[in-house]
């Protein structure tokens, strides 16, 4: 008869809230003991909705080592795969990453690894997404030795050299060899205290 006849239901659709992996990339860095040395790690949110938040974890930070932003946790995390990631590890949002750096502890110049999580979570639910770890490997150069000396005397008679130097270092780790140069054809240096002299090269 060609007749025909429509019904319309109202149907729920739910959708589940999953967090997505954040993309996470970070780079070797260098510097000198003593000073702020650039730390490159790039994370950022992939949901534009706004209902994620992201923390980037540093872990296996030596003692003495802090940064200018971000926070030393105070106990341990676990993250989404069940790493446990403990007490001073350093937690930092995404705006920390673009100028984020570390200082070694005064005069360490030990070089070390740096363990690397970036982890996102749902609001809706609490989902969380893991990406990690990578790795940063933080090459400490040492600071230049602190040297001075001088000296004054009349010709044909020994004459006392006041010389100082150090290594600026509090850990021990660092040595130092001081080399005396360009002294005048026929000078000779010997010990203050015992008069032995100095062969040039072997003493």
């Amino acid at each position: 008869s060609g007749d025909t006849a429509t019904t319309t239901e109202t149907l729920n659709v739910h959708f589940e809230a999953v967090a997505d992996k954040p993309p996470l990339s970070v780079e070797d860095s260098a510097g000198m003991e003593n000073e702020w040395i650039d730390v490159d790690i790039t994370s950022s949110l992939v949901d534009a909705d706004g209902s994620e938040t992201i923390a980037v974890y540093v872990a296996d930070v030596p003692d003495g080592v802090t940064f200018n932003a971000g926070q030393k946790l105070t106990s341990a995390v676990t993250l989404d795969d069940g790493t446990v990631l403990n007490a001073g590890t350093w937690m930092f949002d995404a705006d920390d990453l673009d100028t984020l750096k570390l200082k070694s502890a005064l005069n360490v110049s030990d070089d070390f690894d740096l363990r690397v999580y970036s982890e996102t979570t749902e609001g809706m639910n609490n989902d969380k997404a893991l990406n990690g770890p990578q790795t940063i490997h933080v090459d400490v150069g040492v600071v230049d030795p602190s040297v001075s000396g001088s000296g004054s005397g009349d010709e044909r008679t020994w004459i006392d050299l006041d010389l100082d130097a150090s290594v600026n270092a509090a850990d021990g780790t660092e040595k130092m060899v001081v080399y005396l140069e360009d002294l005048p054809a026929g000078a000779e240096l010997r010990y203050a205290d015992s008069g032995t002299v100095l062969t040039p090269d072997a003493n």
